[in-house]
Formats: structure tokens, C-alpha cells, sequence
């Protein structure tokens, strides 16, 4: 089975595209139940990226605010968000906790570290928090890239038909 919802916003994202996204993406994991896929691992990603695309992202210069889709093909979901970036150093710093994730040997400890740094200093900017949990609790793969001033972030999972 193959089958996709997407949505995507022209204009700046507000929270309720939030909710919209999140009832959206949860009616259609309902419709695919079978697939055995997690739906409450696949909505907490989807949460965390369009939350973050939300609140940091901003208008692109091609005007793009906000897109957004939701795949499934086999056992496979496969989540895709892009967004405006501000600022170029964004992109590094995202790519930098991508990194992180990705060459991990532990996501658990990563994201354990991450919840203990902010517990002792909870005043930090961009703590990239969602996604060690996207890696970690939700036991997705991430990847990011840059185009022009576009942040393209992917996060797949490959599910077992037990789950």
C-alpha cells in the first residue's frame, strides 16, 4: 500500500495549521491501520516538526511558509517538512543536532544529556530537544538540507508489522 497526505501553507503558519495538520495526519494513520504502523510515534513526529517549522520558520523567498507531507508505502512512514530560514546559522545548527542523531551511538543518552542541560540552565534558545525525542522516542531517522533559503527536514521509520 502506498498513499500520502500533504498540506502546505502560503501563508505564516499559526498554530492552529497545528492542529489541522495533527487531526489530518491522524485520520488518515486511521485509515491506513493495518499497515501496523505506531500512529501515536508517527503524530508525535509530525507534532515536533510542524511545531518547530511554526514557531522558527519563516517566509522564503519564493513564499513558501510551510509545507508538509505524510507518506506511508509498505511499513515505511515517511514525514517531509519544509520551511522559510532567517537566518543562514539556523541551518548550520540544525544540521549540527542532525549530525549529532546520526552518528549517536546512543539516542538515548543524547536526548537524556539534552533533557539535563535544559533542566539546569531552562533558559536556552533552540535547544533541538524535539528532535533527539523524534530520534530517540520516536525511533525515526533524520535528515536535513538547505536550498536557497529553504530548510528541508526528512524523518522516516521503517515499522516491524508487530508494532
Amino acid at each position: 500500500m502506498s498513499a500520502m497526505v500533504s498540506m502546505s501553507a502560503s501563508m505564516p503558519p499559526t498554530w492552529s495549521l497545528v492542529k489541522e495538520i495533527r487531526k489530518n495526519s491522524s485520520e488518515y494513520l486511521e485509515s491506513n491501520r493495518e499497515s501496523g504502523i505506531s500512529s501515536e510515534a508517527v503524530i508525535m513526529v509530525v507534532c515536533e516538526l510542524v511545531e518547530n517549522a511554526v514557531k522558527y520558520g519563516v517566509r522564503a523567498s519564493d513564499g513558501t511558509c510551510l509545507d508538509f507531507s505524510l507518506s506511508i508505502s509498505g511499513s515505511q512512514v515517511e514525514i517531509n517538512i519544509t520551511n522559510g530560514l532567517g537566518v543562514l546559522d539556523d541551518y548550520y545548527s540544525v544540521a549540527s543536532a542532525v549530525d549529532a542523531i546520526n552518528s549517536s551511538d546512543s539516542r538515548e543518552q543524547l536526548y537524556r544529556s539534552r533533557l539535563l542541560q535544559i533542566y539546569h540552565s531552562p533558559v536556552s534558545e533552540k535547544g533541538y530537544l524535539g528532535l533527539y525525542r523524534i530520534a530517540y522516542e520516536g525511533e525515526f531517522d533524520i535528515a536535513c538540507h538547505l536550498d536557497g533559503d529553504l530548510l528541508h527536514l526528512r524523518a522516516w521509520r521503517e515499522f516491524d508489522n508487530e508494532e
